[in-house]
């Protein structure tokens, strides 16, 4: 969708598959990472799980843009997006996630902002006394709230929850790519459209959390077990993978 009409499409296609597979696997290694927090019971790793990850989304998104490898880097920070531009000289660009923006003013609502454990792991981190149940009825430890989390007071020592809980994080910047393939849409309306103009330079445009969000609702209704659901499951998965 975002090519060029003077380039070809299969070696267009190709070179974004390629860029993909980089950008996939920087992706997976920083959910490995994000399991070590679980197993050692640290956040020392979320950090530089954090940039990895950023990494790879950053390349999965610049596949889709039709652009080289490393033009952009975007550094994902609760609802802070941070773009650092190489292409054409180096320029620094600050944008918000509208709707990871609501999620975190409605966390900031429900419960007691963790602040230290938030610097720690990069992560908006919230706690409440009672999280609720989960999809299922099961008694829930925590959730993600876009990209906060929310964890029961009695369980922040919990690194398998917590651990849990940041891949979620991970799983909505997993679809930032809807964004850049919607990019010729919202080009058009920069161009045409002082006002979206003006909202261009303040907001990066999360669309993928109703397509999540959706997504989510139906696994969750074909699911017999809470971890029938392929989020929940990949979530799972990373959180225990290196425990013993």
């Amino acid at each position: 969708m975002n090519k060029d009409k003077t380039d070809r499409f299969f070696p267009t296609l190709l070179q974004g598959m390629s860029k993909g597979v980089v950008g996939g696997y920087l992706v997976y290694e920083s959910k490995n990472l994000v399991g070590r927090i679980a197993a050692e019971e640290n956040l020392i790793y979320s950090w530089p799980a954090k940039v990895l990850n950023s990494a790879g989304i950053s390349i999965i998104e610049n596949a889709a843009l039709n652009k080289p490898i490393w033009s952009q880097y975007n550094l994902n920070i609760g609802f802070n997006r941070l773009e650092f531009h190489f292409e054409d000289g180096f320029k620094f660009k600050y944008q918000i996630y509208p709707a990871a923006l609501i999620g975190t003013a409605y966390a900031t609502q429900r419960g007691k902002f963790e602040l230290e454990r938030t610097l720690k792991s990069g992560v908006f981190m919230f706690s409440e006394r009672e999280t609720g149940t989960t999809s299922t009825g099961s008694q829930s430890l925590g959730y993600a709230v876009g990209t906060a989390i929310m964890i029961k007071t009695s369980e922040l020592e919990n690194y398998r929850t917590i651990s849990h809980e940041i891949i979620h994080v991970y799983q909505y910047h997993d679809y930032n790519f809807i964004n850049s393939y919607m990019q010729p849409v919202f080009s058009y309306f920069n161009e045409n459209y002082k006002f979206f103009n003006f909202l261009d330079k303040i907001f990066y445009y999360d669309v993928q959390q109703p397509f999540r969000i959706l997504l989510y609702q139906i696994e969750a209704n074909n699911a017999d077990t809470y971890y029938d659901n392929f989020i929940e499951h990949e979530a799972n998965f990373y959180s225990t993978k290196h425990q013993d």
